[in-house]
């Protein structure tokens, strides 16, 4: 990882208002949490919070927002052509591609983070352990990168990866992958649930792929570093304008 490239991309990606506007998906989860809890009196704290990690935090707000940064941390300077003066440098393609997804992991982690922190602190409140926390932990920081490399490699492939990123969001993660348990196996959220249901084991296993929180982080491991190569191997062959 190129150390000065990340931090230009670190600081492009939570300057302006686009943090603002993506920081209000995360606080849109911690209200509902904040009603589910006063509302909601028939299930356990467990089962109310698996439902809204799982269902809506990891696969709608993570995605959401790893889909605008992810993209963003290689597609703004494409669309500007300021990465022609990257890619010109001795700096290898791969160093460019990790420091670009390192940026926007910790930019998602920024932004994300501190929501997440709240809806356990909320949803579980005394029933939190420390296995629960670091599993959701764990499933945050895992699906942002996943989700962060295959939109920045979306990013290289498409001119329009917001819109598409966004269609596969809506359509495959939150719809067709959290109900068709075939689908499970296809969906970076799906591995994040099943590591959530890993720290919650008297939850509802509802939509959860049926494979343990270590095998979830090994698959979302190398998925992830699968992504990155090939959006290496993309940026050494692209033509940029």
């Amino acid at each position: 990882m190129n150390g000065l490239v990340y931090r230009l991309t670190l600081r492009i990606l939570l300057r302006g208002k686009r943090p603002l506007g993506l920081a209000i998906l995360p606080l849109l989860a911690v209200l509902l949490a904040v009603l589910d809890r006063a509302l909601s009196t028939s299930t356990t704290p467990e089962t109310r919070y698996a439902a809204l990690a799982e269902t809506l935090f990891l696969s709608t707000v993570v995605a959401i927002v790893s889909l605008v940064l992810g993209a963003s941390s290689i597609g703004d300077e494409r669309d500007d052509g300021s990465i022609l003066h990257l890619v010109a440098t001795p700096i290898p393609r791969a160093r460019i591609v990790l420091s670009k997804l390192a940026a926007a992991w910790t930019a998602i982690l920024v932004i994300c983070g501190p929501a997440l922190v709240a809806c356990i602190a909320i949803g579980l409140g005394g029933a939190a352990t420390v296995s629960a926390v670091v599993w959701s932990l764990l499933a945050l920081g895992l699906c942002a990168t996943a989700y962060a490399a295959l939109f920045l490699l979306l990013a290289l492939i498409s001119g329009r990866p917001v819109l598409i990123g966004l269609v596969y969001v809506v359509l495959w993660e939150g719809s067709v992958a959290t109900f068709a348990p075939q689908a499970n196996w296809l969906s970076v959220g799906a591995y994040g649930r099943a590591m959530i249901a890993e720290g919650l084991p008297g939850a509802d296993r509802q939509n959860v792929p049926s494979i343990s929180g270590a095998g979830s982080v090994l698959v979302l491991v190398i998925a992830s570093a699968l992504l990155a190569w090939l959006a290496s191997y993309r940026l050494a062959r692209v033509e940029l304008p």
